[in-house]
């Protein structure tokens, strides 16, 4: 899955993706999330923020990521 980090003293605003999603590994079972860490002074937009675990149609999915959010004012 990876990992986000984002520090940011202002507004961050998300109207597309910030993704950590683990991958498909195709008959090996699903990968995991990875990590996404924000601090922001605020967040906005109308975009998602994900950190999911995988699919794999036989093997069972990963698990899933750790989303942290934290607000500096």
């Amino acid at each position: 899955g990876g990992a986000a980090i984002l520090n940011v003293s202002n507004t961050l605003t998300v109207n597309g993706s910030i993704l950590a999603d683990g991958g498909v590994l195709n008959g090996n079972g699903g990968g995991s999330g990875g990590s996404v860490y924000l601090t922001v002074g605020n967040l906005g937009g109308s975009g998602v923020i994900t950190a999911l675990g995988g699919d794999d149609s036989g093997y069972g999915t990963g698990g899933g990521g750790s989303p942290s959010f934290t607000s500096v004012m």
